[in-house]
């Protein structure tokens, strides 16, 4: 089995250094708009591929 993190065109977020962390990863495939899991809410909420007109530099 192919682990998510080594698919092309992922993005894959770790709640600890080193690509660790309780639960493991969470990937986005880049398609659309994708609602994080309920234990990402507090580091990200989501994530789309276009930017949005709105979008301000953190």
């Amino acid at each position: 089995m192919i682990e998510p993190a080594l698919l092309p065109g992922h993005v894959c977020f770790w709640p600890e250094p080193d690509e660790t962390g309780p639960g493991g990863g969470w990937c986005y495939d880049g398609t659309g708009y994708a609602e994080a899991p309920c234990e990402w809410w507090d580091k990200l909420d989501g994530v789309q591929r276009n930017r949005p007109t709105d979008c301000q530099p953190g």
